[in-house]
């Protein structure tokens, strides 16, 4: 995932953001949003069913209101949460693994007990906001050390 990212960001730079996909709204959605400085807060460290919560303004995005009502079908679909869902925690990982150091002993119930599925994300004219549940971050943490590793 990383790898494409950074593949996407690199092409955009070019000016040339060819990533595969027909020359479509969607592409251009995706190249805008990640192509910006998106600006995070966490809102909900880790519930009691594990889940955390965090928001991005649509403004670091360089969305408005106009933009959102134009990509509203791009949007407003599971694959652009999920998508837009991990790229924002594995730009801020670093923020997210605190999360994970302040759950004492209800840990393995918290996250070892659950998988995460997909993210939750609700739209607003001046944010996104973004629910998963925190065994991913312990599952991009474990992918990491993998690749540190091998």
């Amino acid at each position: 995932m990383e790898d494409f990212v950074n593949t996407i960001k690199t092409n955009i730079e070019k000016e040339e953001c060819q990533i595969g996909l027909r020359s479509t709204k969607i592409k251009k959605l995706i190249c805008q949003i990640l192509s910006s400085d998106s600006q995070i807060k966490i809102t909900e460290e880790c519930n009691d069913n594990g889940d955390i919560k965090f928001e991005v303004s649509t403004r670091s995005l360089g969305l408005n209101t106009e933009s959102i009502f134009k990509y509203e079908k791009e949007l407003n679909t599971e694959f652009m949460a999920n998508f837009l869902g991990e790229i924002f925690i594995r730009e801020h990982i670093d923020r997210f693994v605190k999360i994970l150091t302040k759950i004492k002993l209800d840990y393995l119930c918290k996250v070892n007990k659950f998988q995460h599925k997909k993210f939750g994300m609700s739209i607003y004219s001046e944010k996104i906001v973004f629910i998963f549940h925190a065994s991913l971050l312990q599952n991009i943490l474990t992918e990491n050390l993998k690749k540190n590793l091998g």
